[in-house]
């Protein structure tokens, strides 16, 4: 869907589009990109010209403009602005399978951009959770509280 030029100030129009492939929005007076997560089916976003904080803009162009990892940042920002401690990973992925796709490296590149998130993996770089660094201290002080109990 080419819409270059057409002075459109947000997305919200297109959330319902999901199965859109294309989306070409240069040239309009966008500011945010709220509901672009909805557009799981997208492989190709142009969005340049527009009123975007420039640190979003900055990432769809980190991302080689692959719409899948911009829309995948679009979907995690809503969940971990609203997360409190942890992210089991396999639930996250049954309830939005689109997320399946993402490997370790893809995730923590996307949860740099986000303030005091890690991602915890396993001993096969298995994604398991994404976490808050109170939930690490939380983690951490059972592991002492652990190793003091045993006797070595």
């Amino acid at each position: 869907m080419n819409l270059n030029n057409n002075s459109i100030q947000n997305i919200e129009y297109f959330v319902e589009c999901i199965n859109l492939k294309k989306l070409y929005l240069e040239n309009n007076f966008i500011t945010k990109i709220d509901g672009l997560g909805n557009l799981v089916n997208l492989t190709f976003l142009n969005i340049e010209n527009n009123k975007i904080d420039p640190q979003l803009y900055q990432l769809l162009k980190l991302t080689d403009n692959n719409p899948r990892l911009f829309v995948s940042y679009c979907i995690l920002r809503q969940l971990i602005e609203k997360m409190e401690r942890k992210i089991k990973w396999p639930n996250l992925i049954e309830k939005i399978p689109y997320l399946k796709g993402l490997n370790y490296d893809q995730l923590r590149n996307i949860t740099l951009n986000f303030k005091y998130v890690e991602v915890q993996i396993d001993n096969n770089y298995n994604i398991q959770t994404i976490i808050t660094p109170e939930e690490l201290v939380e983690e951490f002080d059972n592991l002492i509280k652990i190793f003091r109990n045993m006797k070595i």
